[in-house]
């Protein structure tokens, strides 16, 4: 079956950071410092519209560290839908109502892709076509890629550093205009004190998304824990870690279209 019909609300545990760490100075952060919330406060204002950027090293990352994100995504994107189209007759869990046959439509998102390492393996997450949707980005023509695709919000690999763009100014300053929030993923979160911009999406043991991330992982060899930790950081936050800003786009000339 679909991920369409098999997410549900329930599969989901939405919780963001209410406090000061505990004085053992264990950086990772544990639940009783987390407040449960709800999809709406992981991302606010969401709208199926949305075109969503991945960016990691390989899929193995994306399905180990963003995982829980994908599928709460994808979940929220078919339950748009589902909310306008109402339920197929005949089937217990409803999907859309579109000729009978369920959801014939992906989120709009996009993996960008700074190595070439596992490729296929986003394939068994069932949320979006791979062989459109999963694309190999130089690291240096990320920017590019994500104004190029016109995304808006980011999810970014936290240990990935981005080397200098490819591109006009005008990608810059497309990018600050343009986006709404970044958030950041990965194992070096571990090791990052939480603070007010850390959330969790936790997959709920024995649900149907827990099951189809655990399915993945075993079918990859995978043996290190998943991480459902998100940190959310504004624009201007993310563009000064990577060193990406007028300086290092001043030899450029601005395209027609970007003065």
């Amino acid at each position: 079956m679909h991920t369409s019909s098999l997410c549900a609300d329930g599969d989901f545990e939405f919780s963001i950071y209410r406090g000061r760490m505990a004085k053992s100075g264990v950086n990772e952060p544990g639940q009783s410092n987390f407040a449960v919330t709800d999809f709406r406060a992981f991302w606010p204002d969401y709208s199926r519209a949305e075109r969503v950027g991945i960016v990691a090293p390989s899929t193995n990352v994306c399905v180990l560290y963003a995982g829980s994100a994908l599928l709460a995504l994808a979940h929220a994107f078919y339950s748009d839908i589902r909310s306008e189209r109402g339920p197929v007759r005949g089937i217990d869990r409803p999907s859309a109502a579109l000729n009978g046959y369920g959801f014939l439509d992906w989120p709009p998102h996009i993996v960008l892709l700074t190595d070439a390492t596992g490729s296929d393996n986003l394939r068994d997450l069932d949320v979006f076509p791979t062989e459109t949707k999963v694309i190999q980005c130089q690291p240096a023509a990320i920017m590019k890629a994500i104004v190029e695709h016109q995304i808006n919000r980011l999810l970014f690999h936290r240990s990935d550093t981005l080397p200098s763009q490819d591109g006009p100014y005008a990608y810059y300053q497309v990018f600050r205009t343009r986006f709404r929030t970044v958030y950041e993923f990965g194992d070096a979160l571990r090791n990052i004190a939480a603070d007010h911009g850390t959330m969790q999406v936790k997959l709920r043991p024995g649900s149907q998304s827990e099951a189809i991330r655990s399915g993945v992982l075993s079918s990859l060899k995978e043996t290190s824990p998943p991480l459902d930790i998100y940190r959310v950081i504004q624009t201007d936050e993310f563009l000064a870690q990577q060193n990406i800003g007028p300086s290092e786009m001043r030899g450029y000339r601005q395209p027609s279209w970007g003065r």
